[in-house]
């Protein structure tokens, strides 16, 4: 069973079309790659899956559900999170509050949120970081940050956008 389809999906800005008719389906457990030259659409479309945009034609399917439309916090709730080309962690937070913010979309408690969190800092290798301000890591550790955070949302499917770029 697919966990994610795109039917016929577009999005344009007024006469700019970033993406035009893309259908593909994505099967439970699968690794898929979606490449293209700078400026392809790779960023657009992951931003219509996620919520970011509304896209202009088309269906988004995710676990049997139509998701246009929702807007990002539905989508991250049903189980599908995504990782940014620029990183921007919260800078004036400690690394290990910045991975509870992620593991806050599946538990009201603080405590359960701490202690998910410091898992997924073990998990990246960057347990000896969680005291830190994430405004004070290089890029390597910003995007091994990101990547804790969106796996402490406990994720269905990963969108990962550029996640070995830098800046």
């Amino acid at each position: 069973m697919a966990i994610l389809e795109l039917n016929h999906v577009s999005k344009s800005f007024g006469g700019l079309a970033a993406n035009s008719d893309v259908s593909f389906r994505v099967e439970e457990g699968a690794i898929m790659g979606l490449i293209g030259p700078n400026g392809a659409g790779k960023t657009t479309l992951f931003n219509c899956i996620t919520g970011y945009y509304s896209p202009t034609r088309g269906e988004i399917v995710f676990r049997g559900h139509r998701i246009n439309g929702l807007q990002p916090d539905k989508v991250c709730k049903l189980g599908m999170v995504r990782t940014w080309q620029k990183v921007r962690p919260l800078t004036k937070l400690s690394v290990l509050e910045n991975v509870m913010i992620g593991a806050l979309c599946r538990t009201n408690s603080v405590k359960a949120a701490r202690e998910l969190a410091a898992r997924q800092l073990e998990l990246v290798k960057m347990e000896n970081r969680a005291d830190f301000l994430a405004g004070g890591l290089p890029i390597g550790e910003r995007k091994k940050l990101e990547m804790a955070r969106v796996l402490a949302t406990d994720p269905q499917l990963l969108l990962l956008d550029e996640v070995m770029g830098g800046a």
